[in-house]
C-alpha cells in the first residue's frame, strides 16, 4: 500500500494517473452524489472494486488538526503523508492517504466530512 500511496501523489503531477484510478472516482461520485454507506458498498459491489487500493486526497484544514486527521486514517486501515505550508494556510495544507478498500476510504472520508 506504500507503493500505491507514492504513486498515488506522484500522479497529481502526471500526465497521466500513475496507480488505478477507477475505485477513486467510484468514490468520489458516491460522495458528489451524497450516497449512504449501504449504496457506497452497492456501487463498489457492482463495479468490482471491493478489494481495490484506493487513494483519497484533502485541503482545507489547520496543521493542529493533524493529529486527529491520522486517528482518522489509521481507523479506517489507512496509510498517510501530509504535505503542510509553512505559514499554515488550511488551503495549502494537504493529506495523501491510501485505504485497502473504496469503502474504508468513504468511512475516512464520511468522518472528516461530520467533523467541520
Amino acid at each position: 500500500m506504500n507503493t500505491y500511496l507514492e504513486r498515488f501523489m506522484e500522479s497529481e503531477e502526471a500526465e497521466y494517473p500513475l496507480v488505478d484510478m477507477n475505485s477513486v472516482v467510484c468514490i468520489v461520485e458516491c460522495i458528489n452524489q451524497g450516497y449512504s454507506l449501504e449504496q457506497v458498498k452497492l456501487k463498489v459491489e457492482t463495479k468490482q472494486l471491493s478489494n481495490t487500493y484506493t487513494g483519497i486526497l484533502m485541503s482545507d484544514f489547520s496543521a493542529a488538526e493533524k493529529d486527529e486527521l491520522i486517528k482518522m486514517v489509521e481507523t479506517n486501515k489507512g496509510i498517510y503523508r501530509f504535505q503542510l505550508s509553512d505559514n499554515d494556510d488550511p488551503e495549502e495544507n494537504t493529506i495523501y492517504a491510501a485505504f485497502p478498500t473504496p469503502l474504508d476510504a468513504y468511512q475516512f472520508y464520511d468522518i472528516f466530512s461530520h467533523k467541520r
